[in-house]
């Protein structure tokens, strides 16, 4: 373990092995860090339950209570998984009584510099939210989202699986999966399916095509009758399932797409 002498540790702080805590760095009372995690110089962490392997960057602050003027987070937390990488001047608030109590980055993720996660976010694993990313509260982010740089996200939003999101963009709806989301005067618009991303995370070309026909019938038809067609479908292409399940369970309404028909 590397502690640098003029960082502040409390008593109770619970570490792994191999630990590194770098200049000025002030660990709170009950903080939990896993094996073989790194955290640089001018960090202050509270309220925290840090995995295996992670980078935490300079000046990050974690686990400090959430904006939030009706609660004061006590006794909720910040929960990061193993392998995740936090860099410079990130902020991460913990999670609220009247939420989930939990503030969770699972496995994998990678936070580049100055992006904020508000009070009871869930960032499932590996996603990649790059430079000033800012989430409000409650906000889902599903595995392998990519969001561009200085993207905004409304709180209670859901963005869906290998969803990418072009940088200097917002939005006050739901991203499903496997889309790819442009930048308009307005707001978002989803714009084509993400085949890059999904190529790159193996799904077939034919699983490709059947989600392209799966949200052009979500857009030529009432969802209800669209889900109806897709579930026949879904036996084989469970991707298509995780369409159905996305619209039907998210919070705030799914962000409509553009005109014309959905191209890879």
């Amino acid at each position: 373990m590397t502690i640098h002498p003029t960082a502040i540790i409390a008593d109770n702080v619970i570490f792994g092995k191999n630990i590194s805590i770098g200049a000025y760095s002030i660990i709170k009372e009950g903080v939990i860090i896993g094996d073989n995690t790194i955290i640089e110089s001018h960090c202050t962490i509270e309220h925290s339950k840090i995995g295996q392997n992670c980078y935490i960057g300079s000046n990050c602050i974690i686990g400090f209570p959430p904006q939030d003027l009706h609660d004061k987070g006590i006794d909720t937390w910040v929960e990061i998984g193993n392998n995740v990488s936090i860099r410079e001047f990130c902020t991460i608030h913990r999670g609220t009584q009247k939420g989930n109590g939990k503030t969770i980055i699972e496995d994998n993720c990678l936070l580049m510099v100055y992006c904020h996660v508000a009070h009871d976010c869930h960032i499932k694993q590996n996603v990649i939210l790059t430079n000033n990313v800012t989430l409000g509260g409650h906000v889902i982010i599903n595995p392998f989202a990519i969001l561009s740089a200085f993207f905004l996200v409304h709180q209670n939003v859901e963005i869906g699986e290998m969803a990418f999101c072009v940088a200097l963009n917002r939005t006050a709806k739901s991203i499903p999966p496997f889309v790819m989301v442009d930048s308009c005067e307005s707001n978002a618009r989803i714009m084509k399916l993400n085949t890059v991303g999904l190529r790159r995370n193996g799904l077939s070309e034919e699983a490709i095509k059947q989600i392209g026909w799966a949200y052009n019938t979500i857009k030529s038809k009432p969802n209800k009758e669209a889900f109806v067609l897709i579930e026949e479908k879904a036996k084989d292409f469970p991707e298509l399932r995780r369409i159905i399940d996305f619209y039907k369970n998210t919070k705030v309404p799914v962000l409509a797409f553009s005109k014309g028909e959905v191209e890879e």
